[in-house]
């Protein structure tokens, strides 16, 4: 599939470089943008209360340029700082004068809509891909570097409805033939439909494979992600509805069946300080070592703070399960007491999907408990204030896997956006 989206995005790429030079000319109007994020962290996540938290300062810093030649043709490009505060010595030594070289380039881009027929777009170069509520395919902006992709995506927009071809080259091995190291594609066609804004339908289908082959030419894998999702505003009530299954092979021959289901209801009270309880259940398969398929469902590429609570301890289902999965249970509340300020709660408590083996013998799925709390103020258009604390009590197992004690964190971000 990786294969014909490139062949299709060549010729595509072709029109579009010619649209370019050829486009209209207007008045060009340039737009600087950017930000500046600063958190610090207390973080005690290692499950012993015999050690010290760790305190660290996050800094990100954006700057973008954002450039229209013409009415339908948009160019962007933005760089990206991130540091920790006092990164820059080494070995204990103190410098102020170092330098990290660590300024990246985060997105660079272009998006020509109209391209030949009003409801043809391209947009092509390193870019975020946002699609649904990032459980598979996210922008991870609370990380300190943020994700992008560097390829292309062809837009086909109509009136309730829009497809979206995607392809990403994730690593390229700068050898011949791509299968001697393994080059790693993605690609995908992503459909939302909407006829109203309180009813939104996704439906999709992504490929990701690692090129890498054995004598037999198996790939080292070949994924495919296949799902739909429901979102649904009911005068007071939210509900929202997932479904991914995935199947392919891995390690070369061994069968991938594997699902992810997410369910949420919330209901929102009709309140000055407007109210909002809500239940959610994210179930991810695990494997079973009894079969021989591989069943531990892959999240690809998310906003990983998002989803399963957040001190992160489950980034990465497959690490951080043992392969066994996770079930998250999940209930929410928040208000907003002023206008520009909102406090949030939420209780997860969490299980493997498969049972775990314990050092006495007997099984387990409980992994414990996770409580954690915002405050969002909202001090100006621009600027935002958010502090979150959070607190995990493990279960039996991790108390084996990680330690008997609870663990803590705490974060106070700032956010400055211009």
């Amino acid at each position: 599939m990786a294969r014909i989206l490139k062949i299709v995005a060549l010729p595509v790429l072709l029109v579009a470089t010619s649209f370019l030079r050829t486009a209209g000319a207007q008045e060009k109007a340039f737009d600087i943008t950017g930000q500046i994020r600063l958190r610090g962290e207390s973080s005690d996540k290692d499950f012993d209360s015999d050690t010290k938290a760790i305190g660290y300062t996050l800094l990100r810093t954006r700057l973008g340029l954002n450039f229209v030649p013409s009415e339908h043709v948009m160019a962007f490009a933005q760089l990206q700082d991130s540091r920790i505060y006092g990164e820059e010595g080494s070995d204990g030594t103190i410098s102020t004068l170092a330098s990290l070289h660590n300024v990246d380039l985060y997105q660079g881009y272009v998006q020509i809509d109209k391209l030949l027929f009003p409801w043809l777009a391209f947009k092509f170069g390193r870019m975020r891909f946002n699609y649904g509520v990032q459980r598979l395919l996210g922008v991870n902006e609370f990380s300190n570097t943020g994700r992008s992709f560097d390829g292309s995506v062809v837009m086909l927009k109509f009136k309730h409805v829009q497809f979206d071809v995607i392809q990403s080259t994730l690593h390229e091995s700068l050898h011949t033939p791509d299968t001697s190291r393994g080059d790693h594609l993605l690609a995908g066609l992503w459909m939302k439909y909407s006829r109203t804004k309180s009813a939104v339908y996704n439906l999709y289908a992504l490929s990701d494979r690692d090129l890498r082959v054995d004598a037999t030419n198996n790939p080292y894998f070949s994924r495919v992600t296949i799902g739909s999702r429901y979102d649904a505003k009911l005068d007071h009530f939210d509900l929202e509805f997932e479904a991914n299954v995935q199947t392919g092979k891995t390690d070369f021959t061994r069968e991938i069946f594997a699902l992810y289901i997410s369910s949420a209801f919330a209901y929102n009270l009709p309140m000055r300080i407007q109210p909002q309880f809500a239940i959610g259940l994210d179930y991810l398969s695990g494997d079973n070592p009894a079969t021989e398929k591989y069943e531990c469902f892959n999240t690809l590429y998310p906003a990983k703070h998002r989803f399963f609570g957040y001190m992160d301890y489950f980034t990465d289902i497959p690490k951080h399960t043992r392969d066994l999965g996770l079930t998250d249970i999940m209930v929410k509340s928040k208000i907003s007491p002023a206008e520009k300020l909102r406090l949030e709660s939420d209780l997860h408590l969490f299980q493997l999907s498969q049972s775990a083996k314990l050092k006495d013998g007997s099984s387990s799925k409980d992994l414990g408990a996770e409580i954690d709390l915002g405050l969002i103020y909202n001090y100006a258009k621009f600027v935002n204030f958010t502090f979150g604390v959070s607190a995990f009590f493990p279960g039996q197992i991790f108390k084996e896997w990680q330690g008997q004690d609870p663990s803590y964190w705490f974060f106070a971000q700032t956010t400055v956006n211009f």
